[in-house]
């Protein structure tokens, strides 16, 4: 089972429940840790929705998203110095979010310099201004509690839980592991789904039968992948790379399949009406068998694309 974990602040706006559905395309499951002030905020305050609400309650009550009690997380259990810095300043009953930027911004700062002694100034002022066009970011916020009780979620439930937000890169505090780097990459190319389509449907998608070796073979090219020695920019553009040259290759595929079912009308059929009339039954088959041979080669063909690994996310666009 494949987890993730978001915080629901960053699914306030109503329009955001198609992108929260698209995520059970990739997970079976989701955890938050901002249930109830979610609720609150919906049922209680001034532009909250009640049909908004509904909705997520729903996924709470199908138990596809379970509500996590973030005071009775073991949060010693994260052995980071740094993650425990970010987890106490977060923590805060704060509700000034520039004051917490500003926070978060001087903390970067200090650990990177711990951290790197040997970087260059304009790699300091590169981050530090990284960090400084992100500090007025509700979502870049958001990103980092979502990060954090993701790795806290890790560590209390023994399992591996991903966080869902795009992000950013923030190399020099090593939130995550490039595993879920990739993952989020992943996530942000598979389209929104039409609010016609069921929920059950999404769900239900990578466990259909013509779905479910494509998700595997993702899920082994993932782990295999995390292990190369690669920084997060050349990821994105082996990632990118990959989805265009299966797009090509299964375009490719399509049209190779139209030339074969075209023979079949202008040339084999006929070439059967013929031997139908001269009584070559022996012949007859010969056309049928050709055109299975030359539908396995195209099959195969597929198998052997370059980037078939992402034919998941691939077809998912298609849809």
């Amino acid at each position: 089972m494949r987890s993730g974990v978001i915080d629901l602040e960053a699914y306030y706006a109503k329009t955001s429940y198609s992108s929260l559905r698209a995520l059970f395309y990739f997970y079976d499951k989701l955890y938050t840790c901002n249930f109830y002030e979610f609720e609150r905020d919906q049922l209680h305050r001034e532009g909250g929705s009640l049909k908004h609400y509904d909705k997520i309650k729903l996924l709470v009550d199908h138990e596809l998203l379970e509500v996590i009690d973030r005071n009775a997380l073991d949060k010693s259990l994260v052995k980071d110095d740094r993650l425990q810095l970010f987890l106490k300043i977060l923590d805060e009953k704060e509700s000034d979010y520039s004051k917490k930027y500003n926070i978060l911004r001087e903390a970067s700062s200090r650990l990177y310099n711990n951290s790197r002694e040997n970087a260059s100034i304009e790699e300091i002022v590169s981050v530090d201004n990284h960090v400084t066009n992100l500090r007025n970011s509700h979502r870049y916020l958001i990103s980092v509690r979502e990060r954090l009780y993701g790795i806290i979620l890790s560590a209390n439930l023994e399992q591996e839980i991903y966080p869902t937000l795009s992000m950013d890169s923030f190399d020099c505090l090593d939130f995550t592991e490039k595993k879920t780097f990739i993952c989020n990459i992943l996530v942000r190319n598979i389209p929104i789904p039409d609010e016609s389509i069921p929920l059950i449907d999404i769900i239900q998608y990578k466990n259909e039968e013509v779905n479910k070796l494509h998700y595997k073979r993702l899920l082994a090219w993932m782990n295999r992948f995390s292990k190369e020695d690669l920084n997060e920019s050349e990821i994105v553009e082996e990632i990118e790379s990959l989805l265009e040259e299966n797009r090509r290759a299964l375009t490719l595929a399509g049209m190779k399949y139209r030339l074969i079912n075209m023979e079949f009308a202008l040339k084999i059929l006929p070439n059967i009406i013929e031997k139908l009339a001269k009584l070559k039954f022996s012949e007859l088959f010969e056309p049928y068998i050709k055109m299975r041979q030359a539908k396995i080669s195209l099959f195969e063909d597929e198998v052997k694309a370059k980037g078939n690994e992402l034919a998941f996310i691939v077809n998912l666009q298609k849809k």
